[in-house]
């Protein structure tokens, strides 16, 4: 999976929009503890504007 793609918007009462994306990494070993998910992802939440300014 590429990072920084498939970014989406979401809200959470009190803090205002952030928007949710794909990061490098992640939990290797959930599909292990949780075998019967057909489709698994991984997002961080981050202020609006991260996606853009990330150099990473």
């Amino acid at each position: 999976m590429t990072s920084l793609i498939e970014v989406e918007q979401v809200r959470f009462a009190n803090f205002g929009p952030f928007k949710a994306l794909h990061i490098s990494g992640g939990p290797s070993t959930l599909s292990l503890t949780y075998p019967y998910l057909k489709t698994l992802e991984y997002k961080t939440n981050r202020y609006p504007s991260h996606a853009e300014k990330c150099t990473c």
